[in-house]
């Protein structure tokens, strides 16, 4: 059984790595002819071009995986936690013993408060460190270009801008000079303020008379209203008193009355019949009882009407009386403040004539203003000199050594984001098959400990079957309850079944001292096809991190403790192995890594400084390594570069984290779109001849 998982720097130098090497170096004849999905490109450098075909170095993902083997079998039985879960708090429990359920049913939920504010600072920690990479990015852009003609004109229009406000300065400096010296413009201050106190308090005073004139007017109005209201109210009570209360319905009645004599006379009338119409007596005393209730209904209404007028201009003299004190007292406020301030206007004005500290003050300030200025004129021509200058290889490299160090905290704050997010998928429990709960060790409340299984379900099917697999106890550390898992068996070669992580047995089993674990998985895309007893090889996807620096694991070279790749071009003057820079990162089980690293001479030099560097690391399979070293070169052996590198290339060491099945994470070392050598000269003579020994 192999495992292709990866472990940080400290653990690359074992039997692992070397292992990695041989299965890498296989694959690499069949990575060059393939050619599908990685760039090359021709040697830029001047002299000889490598000869070997060049990947430049991007951005990807990097999925580390685990494979094994082992068996099907029928499921009994299924225990169930939650994955990683060693204590928390049980939020929410949906079934209770004796449920059917189906597979996918979310059976029971953690509190994910703490996990949900993680993510947040996750997302912000990812924003902020992407816009850092974005800035440092731009600023390595920015040194590499050197001056431009839009860079110079800014700088050459910032010196005469400076230049213009020194002018300005200068000349508001001779005024303030000649302000001092002359007391004119004081004098007449004061004048002019003696001016417009008169003015106010001619204001005020109009004010004044207004308001008491307006007053009378509006008071004489609302008495003469009062006094007709009066009088029209006792007209109207005179006239309730004579006819009494007469209405339009009482009048509508009496017209209809008056109508119908009217009505029979006339009939009676139209019949020539012979002596006087019985009706005339009806139709006079209808048509009296009509005509006087009509006089009383409109003299009623009449009346009404005018006494509704007087109230409506009762209340409109009113409110006249006040809004117009209103109105007047604004104005004599206004007036008034207006008054004192041409008063406090004066006696400023006086005191400025009578006193010259305030002109001197004017002296002096405009004075420091011109030494401001003139100190902005050198700052903007030091700008526009430094602006002329071509390219510096010192700020050069700062800069990318800040893009690298951005780089290093983007990759480490999206790999934090990608296990906080995994923390927050893991407080959802579901059933990973359909069933029937025949335990439920837990309540909503309390609080839920990974050492004894939350459900227990019996499937629904009695040929269900689950994956039955041996793990080694160097990668059982990193699988983990929920981790996907695909696998094939030999009777169906060209299909791939798929499933997860249901259990991890703790007991471990030994045979031939190989200490090994059970996993069980379930099956998520089972065919009849699949049979009890079938032998299968697994791959358990453990861990993943994206948008990290990634290479082709063929890249790799290994000289001496140092881990790296051979980079086309010439290496900087005076540049580190690693810049002097350190990197982090962590995945769904965490990594970390960081180093620091001196100055290594370029090769074919025979002269190098002694150098240092230093760097610890933990792996996602466990185990951490840690170290010093110093290293003097002397005379170099090679002909041109250091660890033998082929000409136009030189060997730059690089920090990693996880390994994938074809790529490598990058933690360190490089940045993107650096071109290295996809396959390293010797890598597959030396892989042929490395068959997984120690």
């Amino acid at each position: 059984m192999s495992v292709n998982v990866a472990v940080a720097k400290g653990r690359l130098l074992g039997r692992t790595l070397k292992r990695k090497r041989w299965i890498y170096g296989g694959i690499a004849t069949l990575v060059v002819l393939g050619t599908a999905g990685y760039f090359f490109q021709r040697n830029l450098t001047a002299g000889a071009a490598a000869p070997e075909p060049l990947y430049t170095v991007g951005y990807g993902s990097v999925t580390q995986t685990a494979s094994t083997s082992g068996t099907l079998q029928t499921v009994t039985t299924v225990n169930l936690s939650f994955a990683n879960a060693s204590t928390g708090l049980l939020k929410t429990l949906n079934v209770q013993p004796g449920d059917h359920v189906k597979a996918g049913q979310v059976l029971a939920t953690l509190d994910s408060t703490n996990q949900q504010t993680q993510v947040a600072s996750a997302q912000v920690q990812v924003k902020q460190a992407a816009g850092n990479v974005a800035t440092a990015e731009a600023n390595l852009a920015k040194a590499e270009e050197g001056p431009t003609a839009a860079t110079i004109a800014a700088a050459q229009a910032n010196v005469a801008h400076a230049q213009a406000a020194l002018q300005g300065s200068q000349l508001q400096y001779q005024a303030a000079v000649a302000a001092y010296n002359d007391r004119t413009t004081q004098e007449q201050a004061v004048v002019s303020a003696q001016n417009a106190v008169s003015q106010a308090k001619v204001a005020l005073q109009s004010a004044q008379t207004s308001v008491s004139s307006g007053a009378a007017t509006n008071q004489q109005q609302l008495t003469t209203a009062q006094q007709n209201l009066t009088r029209d109210e006792a007209t109207l009570t005179t006239d309730q008193q004579q006819y009494g209360n007469v209405t339009a319905a009482q009048v509508q009645q009496d017209y209809q009355s008056y109508q119908s004599a009217l009505s029979e006379y006339q009939s009676w009338s139209q019949q020539a019949y012979v002596g006087s119409n019985p009706y005339t007596t009806e139709l006079s005393t209808t048509q009296q009882i009509y005509q006087e209730a009509n006089t009383a209904y409109q003299a009623l209404q009449t009346a009404q009407q005018v006494v509704q007028q007087d109230q409506a201009a009762v209340a409109q003299a009113q409110v006249a009386l006040s809004s117009g004190q209103s109105s007047t007292q604004s104005s004599v406020s206004q007036a008034q403040e207006a008054y004192n301030a041409a008063v406090k206007n004066l006696q400023q004005a006086q005191a400025v004539y009578n006193d010259q500290t305030s002109a001197q003050e004017a002296v002096t300030q405009a004075k420091n203003t011109v030494t401001q200025n003139q100190t902005s004129v050198q700052q903007a021509q030091a700008a526009l000199q430094e602006a002329e200058q071509p390219p510096d290889a010192a700020s050069i490299q700062a800069a990318q050594a800040s893009v690298q160090v951005a780089q290093a905290a983007l990759q480490g704050a999206q790999v934090t984001l990608n296990t906080d997010e995994t923390a927050l998928q893991q407080t959802v429990l579901t059933a990973p098959i359909d069933g029937v709960l025949l335990q439920v060790n837990g309540a909503a409340g309390e609080a839920v400990s990974g050492s004894q299984p939350l459900f227990v379900i019996q499937p629904g099917n009695a040929s269900q079957l689950e994956l039955n697999l041996s793990v080694s106890e160097t990668s059982i550390g990193s699988v983990n309850v929920g981790d996907p898992v695909a696998f094939t068996v030999t009777a169906l070669p060209n299909q791939t079944f798929n499933g997860k992580i249901t259990e991890i047995q703790p007991q471990p089993v030994t045979s031939n001292n190989v200490t090994q674990y059970t996993v069980l998985a379930n099956i998520a895309n089972s065919s009849p096809k699949l049979l009890n007893g079938m032998s299968v090889n697994a791959t358990i996807q453990t861990n993943t991190v994206t948008h990290v620096l990634t290479v082709p694991a063929t890249s790799l070279v290994t000289l001496g403790n140092l881990e790296g790749v051979y980079v086309e071009g010439t290496r900087p003057a005076g540049e580190s192995f690693f810049g002097g820079g350190a990197g982090s990162g962590a995945g769904n089980k965490s990594a970390t890594a960081g180093g620091t690293g001196a100055a290594h001479a370029n090769g074919g030099s025979r002269k190098a400084a002694a150098s240092t560097s230093s760097g610890s690391a933990s792996g996602s399979i466990g185990g951490s390594a840690g170290g010093n070293a110093t290293a003097k070169t002397g005379k170099a052996k090679t002909s041109g570069n250091f660890g033998n590198a082929p000409a136009g290339t030189y060997f730059q060491p690089v920090q990693i984290g996880l390994f994938g099945t074809n790529d490598v994470q990058v933690t360190g070392g490089l940045q993107a779109g650096e071109s290295i050598l996809l396959v390293p000269p010797g890598s597959t003579a030396a892989a042929s001849a490395t068959t997984g020994g120690a």
